[in-house]
């Protein structure tokens, strides 16, 4: 089978008599190749997980599956854990193939590993990555960030959005920063008035 790439093709068109035929440059553009993964399920040490992912090669063409530990260059040859294999692209719908490979987790250790794909006949890659989990593990618990509290500068300063609020110049705790402001006009207008009273006298 002859696999072709985006570029001018020359094509040659003969009569059916056989008589004559003609030469013709067409230029073919053909889609750069591409493999996607699907996301990974949660692993355990032991499962056979299948590994899916979508392509636009054409069905039947080869793709090498590897999976080993993420870290296997730096553990030297002893402590490479993996496994690998060949899998078939399947036919999908418009034009989206298919492809899937079961893997044996069996004796792989507690870290993270990664998966490549290679085609064989195409030139094309892919990589991830997941985490094994000792057998038994349960998926862990999404977490939930804790609104943070206002910041405590001094014993009477603290930061607000991004402020600094002098708290000592509220009449209580309990007043809001917009209360004790309104709070403070009234007390400087009533001074203001008082002064222009003793004034006058």
């Amino acid at each position: 089978m002859n696999y072709y790439f985006s570029g001018v093709y020359k094509a040659i068109i003969t009569a059916q008599s056989g008589n004559s035929s003609v030469s013709v440059d067409r230029e073919v553009v053909i889609p750069d190749p591409w493999i996607t993964i699907d996301p990974i399920p949660f692993v355990t040490e032991g499962m056979n997980v299948t590994f899916s992912g979508t392509t636009n090669l054409a069905p039947g063409l080869r793709i090498l599956v590897e999976v080993m530990n993420s870290d296997a260059t730096l553990c030297g040859m002893n402590n490479i854990f993996g496994r690998s294999l060949i899998t078939n692209v399947l036919e999908g719908d418009d034009g989206i193939q298919t492809w899937n490979a079961t893997i044996d987790t069996t004796g792989f250790p507690f870290k993270e590993f990664t998966i490549k794909l290679n085609g064989i006949e195409v030139d094309v890659t892919r990589t991830g990555h997941f985490m094994v989990y000792p057998a038994g593990s349960t998926t862990p618990a999404p977490t939930r960030e804790t609104p943070k509290k206002p910041t405590m500068i001094h014993p009477n300063v603290i930061t607000w959005k991004g402020k600094e609020i002098d708290m000592s110049i509220y009449p209580s705790a309990e007043t809001t920063p917009a209360q004790a402001s309104g709070f403070t006009f009234v007390v400087v207008l009533l001074g203001g008035a008082a002064a222009v009273m003793l004034t006058r006298k």
